[in-house]
């Protein structure tokens, strides 16, 4: 079943700073439809409505990412806390909180003390099955055969939807949009 929605939406924690509770939003989803090339059509839909709108393709990227499956994810998370567990000494007071309650969210962390360690940690891409590394694949190659240039994340607090960006559809992918502008937090600048 394919469908798309757009108009007001609202949060339902309270907002971070500089964030609204209402903001608008365009979706685009694909329910039902497991194989990677529904993934590709939803994130080349949305590619498709962007150039409509006169955002060109030379002034914005689709950038993508695989969170592998259950099996990826659950191998990179033990790494993940056995290597923060191993820089515990270095980390903030935040992180090590984060450390036991919810480790990704130390790949997000804001204290400068942090970026070192972070910036070193294991990536989900050392963990993707063989599974979830074709359909990843799948992906890429359907949007190549849709004419939609993409671009590898690398920074692991985007990858999992950690960072600030907007976001196009897929089950395993993300596309953040890049306006060129530079990054807000100055470990995005390559």
């Amino acid at each position: 079943q394919k469908l798309f929605y757009h108009g007001p939406m609202f949060r339902y924690e309270r907002p971070q700073k500089g964030r609204l509770r209402q903001f608008h939003q365009i979706g685009i989803e694909c329910i039902g439809a497991p194989e990677p090339e529904a993934d590709a059509e939803v994130i080349a839909l949305g590619a498709q409505i962007l150039e409509a709108l006169g955002l060109r393709s030379d002034v914005v990227t689709v950038e993508l990412n695989s969170l592998g499956d259950l099996d990826s994810r659950a191998a990179h998370r033990e790494a993940l806390v056995s290597y923060l567990d191993g820089h515990r000494h270095r980390l903030s007071e935040e992180s090590l909180a984060r450390l036991e309650r919810n480790p990704l969210r130390i790949l997000d962390s804001k204290a400068h003390q942090d970026w070192p360690v972070v910036d070193s940690a294991p990536t989900i891409d050392e963990f993707l099955t063989g599974e979830a590394s074709d359909f990843f694949g799948k992906v890429t190659s359907g949007l190549d055969a849709a004419g939609i240039a993409t671009l590898r994340i690398k920074d692991e607090a985007e990858r999992f939807g950690l960072g600030s960006f907007k976001a196009l559809g897929g089950a395993y992918a993300v596309a953040q949009l890049l306006a060129g502008k530079p990054p807000a937090d100055p470990r995005l600048i390559n």
